[in-house]
């Protein structure tokens, strides 16, 4: 998955963990490192980009990703693009792969999934959506879907500041300011 900041690209990649950096303005210089480049691993840990990246308002990339082989979990990693200085928030919903991600510079907005890295699909819990604080890591919301095995992609929109999130094979709309979700209707419009 990739993310913009300016003209600047950045990616999230499978299977060391890597978010890299892409100036289009410099000489292309992979053999050496120089662009694109490696700016920060969260491997061997986590190795799998499941919830993508997003350029968040604060100016920090948030990336969600599922454990390495063997392993049930995921993580959520925020990366400053300028220094590759990241965190990593292991597990934020328990021990499930993160697979949609999205922040409004506040919040963290997590799904998950039970899906794993050469395992079987995680049995006896659902996937789960939760609302995290970005700078205390303190949940502020969270619900458990049962039945469905996946909650992502995520979408914050900043002109309604409401969060699109698909849940199994539907969409649904929640208004972080309420803490709650919207009614909606999965028929197309017409």
């Amino acid at each position: 998955d990739a993310a913009f900041i300016a003209a600047t690209a950045y990616a999230v990649a499978y299977a060391g963990g890597d978010i890299i950096r892409y100036d289009p303005q410099e000489e292309w210089d992979q053999w050496n490192g120089k662009n694109p480049r490696t700016i920060a691993r969260v491997g061997p840990d986590y190795i799998r980009p499941t919830g993508g990246v997003v350029a968040a308002p604060d100016g920090k990339l948030y990336s969600g990703w599922m454990a390495r082989y063997g392993v049930y979990g995921g993580a959520v990693a925020i990366t400053d693009p300028s220094s590759g200085e990241t965190v990593l928030i292991r597990n934020p919903l328990g021990e499930q792969a993160v697979c949609g991600v999205d922040s409004d510079g506040r919040n963290i907005f997590i799904g998950t999934c039970l899906s794993a890295n050469g395992l079987p699909d995680k049995k006896g819990e659902p996937a789960r959506f939760g609302v995290m604080n970005a700078v205390n890591r303190e949940i502020l919301f969270t619900k458990e879907f049962e039945g469905v095995s996946r909650v992502g992609p995520i979408i914050w929109d900043p002109k309604t500041c409401l969060i699109a999130l698909a849940v199994g094979a539907s969409l649904m709309l929640f208004d972080p300011a309420r803490s709650e979700f919207l009614q909606t209707t999965n028929e197309a419009p017409s």
